[in-house]
């Protein structure tokens, strides 16, 4: 049996409303941004992850505006180049069933730790880039980093106006590192 999560009604009311309310930010404002009959995506799945951690763990590293916002960007990024070497005539034989999602996974962690900015829903980023075939190197900048950065935001907004400060500085670095 899990361990209980040990929060009062009106806390978990506090990160339930705040994760909807930055989720809304981030799809109206990116869908305003990217234009209202585009048909380019303008909302990623894994920001449902993201805002999970930026509303119920503000204090985590994993939930640090630098981990959301880089951590998402550059797993996309990581997802795109795995699709094109899928892609790739002389590196396709290679390529199995299963390994592009998983070398794009396994690489964004790679990068995460490298840029210090580890965040769990990178991976899914990373994970629907590769299921999702996408190739062109602006997904990454539109919507995956302008959702994460407009989730950001929210969650400092949101966070500092409720009393639960964010980001949280760490004084003997990352913790998750």
């Amino acid at each position: 049996m899990p361990t209980p999560v040990i929060l009062n009604r009106g806390k978990r009311l506090r990160v339930a409303v705040g994760a909807g309310l930055g989720v809304l930010i981030a799809a109206w404002l990116s869908r305003w941004l990217g234009g209202a009959s585009s048909a380019q995506p303008w909302l990623v799945a894994p920001l449902g992850a993201s805002a999970v951690l930026v509303f119920a763990q503000p204090a985590s590293p994993l939930a640090h505006p630098w981990a959301v916002v880089v951590g998402n960007t550059c797993s996309a990024l990581v997802g795109m180049l795995c699709v094109h070497a899928s892609m790739n005539v002389a590196l396709a034989p290679w390529f199995v069933p299963g390994l592009a999602p998983a070398l794009a996974v396994g690489g964004a962690v790679i990068l995460m730790f490298s840029t210090r900015s580890l965040h769990p829903p990178g991976g899914a980023t990373a994970l629907l880039v590769v299921l999702g075939g996408v190739t062109d190197p602006r997904f990454a900048l539109f919507p995956v980093f302008v959702n994460s950065l407009l989730l950001a935001l929210a969650g400092l907004v949101y966070n500092n106006l409720t009393g639960n400060p964010y980001p949280v500085r760490h004084k003997h670095g990352n913790p998750a590192h």
